[in-house]
């Protein structure tokens, strides 16, 4: 919380303060919905980090529709339904895909077999992996039930089932796990038993439905569950009343989610001391009061962003083969997009968001696509962006599968980059001069495009581009996740520099750097044309950096492209091109919106105030006069003009950031 949000619930004093504060953040459909995608994204395999690109072997974002869900608070059991049955245009098909995006692997993990141990895992709390190869040797589950459950979600009427990889010569038909709850299907089509499959999970008497759901909420609100292992839900629960009692209420309010955690988090039994999960557990648990656990990774960055301001930008994503959206949310320098918002296929230079007109006449003018503005991006909270070196080793999943929980043990990666890595010491840099009003307006880019390899990708219309008043042009190809890099061959085609009486081209002039190059040398041939050009190939990622000052160029032309991409599997050749002519900040490529998910504080002006500050919002609390003393000699170790030292900031930062009270919920 704000330290003004933390005052006002401290001097509050009416004995309902703490269900009237669940009620009120619950209400929050933004700030709820952006907190909470995290966790069904783990369940539900998707992914902000996966590039979703190939048409045959696509793996498709349900972000868009997941999202609307948990702000309109969609009932769980129409929830499930829409999972599981997806029907309409806007539904989330892309759960049910499995494996399609990178091709079928075994007979165990067919899309339909894959489906089969997503949904039960997730909804029911059965691991049917051991069984969609052969008969259980830990559970009671048989591969016939793994296969029986598969057939609702086949395109095929009978699933023939194979064990370890071989054809049995015997056929599945479409049953549920719990035999008492099957009916006859309306018929064997798809759609019909895809519907049967939504009916018979929804159903009223299925009560492992509910309670699988909600010993998941209490695990992620108290760090543990009911039942401990929340994907075996035939374990013995600690309190089978609470589970019982608990799923009845949510099933009664309508499965009404958002009743469910106010119910929870209103209660005495979550508002208990917390206590630390201590040495080898003893065979019968006894409840004492919620575990100690850790932040996630997208809490502490969210943190991050909240004490210092500064938040990583999730600018718009590439569009895939003839400009159709693929992919998760918005991203931060290059990671994909759920489409949200595309960037044209040309822009023009825009100067402070206004739009300027594209020169006209000469055949190669970039032509916009829409008011010729430069796109921008959006401060955002982690969730939208790519995963990163810091996430990752704090423990944000790769969702290649169902996670249902993260490790909360230390690591020896978590260590380096909290220690040491770039990532959180950039971010902190920043961020300590944006808290005192010394970080710089982002430099603007004069062009920001976005390419996807593959057979009809590969290329860009030409952009043409004024540098009339420019003295140093800064050409930058990045990587935007792409699943194989080592076949992305960005160049920049036919570019050239006019000037009033002659045109240059660009391979006849040295860049400041030439690391960026390749080494191949002869014509460019863009991928999906036979023509042949004159071009700079570059590496992904790459900054070329020219000197134009005194040449007399006013425009730049180019055509950004991929060269000769060869994509046979699925893989996927992203990479955006952006020119710009000052100097780039390289985590702000795209401008952002002036808006940010929770409005700046004040600019820090003395040493007491930065102290007060970090200590109060970080941890809650004002320093002791040890802590005081030893963070103001901190700030003032290089002051200058009586302000604090960012560097000095960043330095406390970092180390009140280190501290478990602030990593660990209490």
């Amino acid at each position: 919380p704000t330290p003004g949000d933390l005052d006002a619930f401290i001097e509050d004093h009416s004995p309902e303060k703490r269900q009237e504060l669940a009620e009120r953040l619950l209400a929050d459909k933004t700030k709820y919905s952006e907190h909470w995608i995290s966790f069904w994204n783990d369940l539900l395999r998707n992914d902000e980090g996966v590039t979703y690109y190939s048409e045959t072997a696509s793996r498709k974002s349900i972000t868009s529709w997941l999202l609307a869900s948990l702000e309109s608070n969609l009932p769980y059991d129409q929830f499930v339904a829409k999972l599981l049955n997806p029907v309409a245009p806007a539904d989330p098909d892309g759960f049910l895909i499995g494996v399609n995006w990178r091709g079928t692997v075994s007979a165990s993990q067919t899309p339909a077999m894959q489906a089969a141990q997503n949904t039960s895992q997730v909804f029911l709390g059965v691991n049917l992996k051991c069984n969609s190869c052969h008969d259980s040797f830990i559970s009671k589950w048989k591969l016939k039930d793994a296969y029986s459950l598969a057939a609702y979600f086949s395109a095929e009427e009978k699933l023939q089932m194979y064990r370890c990889d071989i054809a049995q010569q015997q056929y599945a038909t479409a049953a549920f796990l719990y035999p008492e709850l099957n009916g006859p299907l309306s018929s064997t089509k798809p759609l019909d038993r895809r519907a049967a499959a939504a009916a018979i999970f929804t159903d009223p008497r299925n009560g492992r439905m509910p309670r699988t759901l909600v010993n998941r909420v209490w695990e992620r609100l108290l760090g543990r569950g009911i039942v401990d292992n929340v994907d075996d839900m035939d374990g013995e629960p600690w309190s089978p009343e609470v589970l019982d009692w608990l799923a009845g209420d949510f099933v009664k309010s309508g499965y009404d989610l958002k009743h469910l955690i106010a119910t929870i988090v209103s209660s005495r039994t979550y508002q208990l001391p917390a206590v630390a999960r201590k040495g080898e557990q003893p065979k019968r648990y006894a409840f004492n009061g919620p575990e100690v656990r850790r932040l996630t990774a997208e809490q502490f960055a969210d943190a991050v962003g909240s004490i210092t301001g500064d938040w990583h930008v999730a600018q718009p994503g590439p569009s895939g083969p003839a400009g159709v959206a693929r992919g998760g949310p918005a991203v931060i320098s290059g990671a994909p997009s759920d489409g949200a918002g595309l960037l044209p296929r040309n822009t023009v230079r825009a100067t402070e968001q206004q739009s300027v007109p594209a020169p006209s006449g000469n055949g190669r003018v970039a032509q916009s696509g829409g008011d010729g503005t430069i796109p921008q991006g959006n401060y955002s909270r982690e969730w939208r962006v790519a995963a990163s070196s810091l996430t990752r080793a704090l423990g944000r999943p790769i969702r290649d599968q169902v996670y249902s929980g993260r490790d909360a043990q230390a690591t020896t990666i978590q260590a380096v980059e909290l220690v040491n890595g770039e990532t959180l010491t950039h971010w902190l840099s920043r961020g300590a001069r944006r808290m005192l009003g010394e970080l710089p307006p982002e430099p603007k880019s004069l062009y920001a495009q976005s390419i996807n390899g593959g057979p009809r990708g590969g290329i860009r219309a030409p952009f043409d581009i004024d540098v009339s008043n420019s003295r140093k042009l800064y050409l930058i190809v990045q990587d935007a996740l792409s699943t194989a890099p080592d076949k992305a061959t960005p160049v920049w085609a036919q570019a050239e520099l006019i000037g009033p009486n002659e045109s240059i081209p660009l391979s006849a002039l040295k860049p400041f750097n030439v690391s960026g190059l390749r080494e191949a040398t002869g014509p460019v041939t863009l991928a999906g044309t036979a023509t042949t050009v004159d071009g700079v190939r570059v590496k992904l990622s790459s900054i070329l950096v020219y000197d134009i000052s005194g040449k007399g160029f006013t425009r730049f032309r180019a055509t950004p492209g991929l060269e000769n991409v060869a994509l046979v599997q699925g893989e996927t050749v992203l990479s955006r091109f952006f020119v710009f002519d000052q100097e780039p900040s390289m985590d702000r490529l795209v401008p952002p919106n002036p808006e940010t998910p929770l409005p700046a504080g004040p600019v820090l002006k003395t040493v007491p105030e930065a102290v007060d500050s970090v200590f109060r919002y970080a941890l809650g609390r004002a320093p002791s006069s040890t802590e005081r003393q030893i963070a103001e000699t901190t700030l003032t170790a290089s002051l200058e003009r009586g302000k604090p030292s960012a560097d000095g900031l960043a330095d406390l930062l970092w180390a009140i950031l280190m501290r478990p009270e602030f990593q660990l919920i209490y």
